[in-house]
């Protein structure tokens, strides 16, 4: 994953942290967060909020697939509204 990192244009990297362990990985690009990683289960909504915290926008934008349900509804319970459907996503 980190190697995936390294190749990806972005603005910032974020490593959110536990007393003593790695909770997530975030990456962002202005408004934009291209990377969302958590590490640990049930760490999505603490990498996520401190990640947007970082950030110094009022609006954010990400990118979920439609699969993943469980962060959909996380992202929809924080106050994320959907604005498109993409029906092309990346490959690695």
């Amino acid at each position: 994953f980190v190697d995936f990192l390294k190749k990806v244009p972005e603005d910032a990297y974020f490593v959110h942290r536990g007393p003593d362990k790695l909770l997530g990985i975030g990456a962002a690009s202005g408004d934009f967060i291209s990377v969302l990683v958590t590490c640990e289960p049930g760490q999505g909504r603490s990498v996520l909020l401190a990640l947007c915290e970082a950030l110094s926008e009022d609006t954010v934008r990400l990118e979920v697939a439609a699969e993943n349900r469980r962060a959909v509804a996380l992202y929809e319970k924080l106050g994320f509204v959907k604005t498109a459907c993409n029906e092309i996503w990346y490959e690695i």
